[in-house]
């Protein structure tokens, strides 16, 4: 893993941004998004949101580019598969990560938020996430500080590099990003 000092000539395809909750990764990459749709760039992918209820974290929206979304993660959603307090919806899940990932035909950028627990519990939405992770386009990506298989088999992908954020180096993260970003478009 690298510092953000490190990250400014990096030849790799994909970056990944892991570290601690609420430092702002979410935040940098739908700053990320709204600059390149600024520019007409083609950007796929999804994006979440939390949901806040009188300060308490009741769960997270998932949502695409193209609109479609919903709420993943609820302490009220009834389910299966449980993330602590959080009730999944992981068809909501792999609906989104396979319109987003597999179904565009020019794409400058790809955004995932997260590469986590959730896709680990999911072939379909691994195979959408290998996929792009094979192709062509760069990938930015928040990937789980903590490990699963399926996030220790993507961190250590020879194509990635993995880069820190915390609240010591998130302004340097950002700028590096962003730099790596302009590098991407115009590379």
């Amino acid at each position: 893993m690298l510092g953000a000092g490190s990250l400014a000539n990096t030849p790799n395809r994909h970056l990944l941004i892991t570290g601690p909750s609420g430092v702002g990764k979410s935040t940098l990459l739908k700053q990320v998004v709204a600059s390149c749709q600024s520019e007409d760039l083609i950007v796929r992918g999804f994006i979440s949101e939390v949901i806040i209820v009188e300060g308490r974290r009741m769960g997270w929206r998932l949502d695409g580019m193209d609109g479609v979304g919903g709420i993943l993660a609820h302490r009220d959603l009834v389910s299966a598969q449980r993330m602590g307090p959080y009730g999944i919806d992981l068809p909501l899940f792999e609906r989104i990560a396979e319109g987003e990932l597999l179904a565009a035909a020019y794409v400058s950028l790809y955004v995932v938020d997260e590469i986590g627990l959730i896709a680990s519990w999911s072939a379909a939405i691994q195979i959408a996430l290998d996929t792009v992770l094979d192709g062509s386009v760069p990938v930015l990506a928040i990937l789980r500080q903590k490990p699963t298989d399926y996030t220790e088999r993507v961190r250590g992908r020879a194509d990635v590099t993995v880069v820190s954020m915390d609240e010591g180096n998130r302004t340097e993260v950002e700028m590096r990003v962003r730099s790596w970003v302009a590098a991407k478009r115009s590379g």
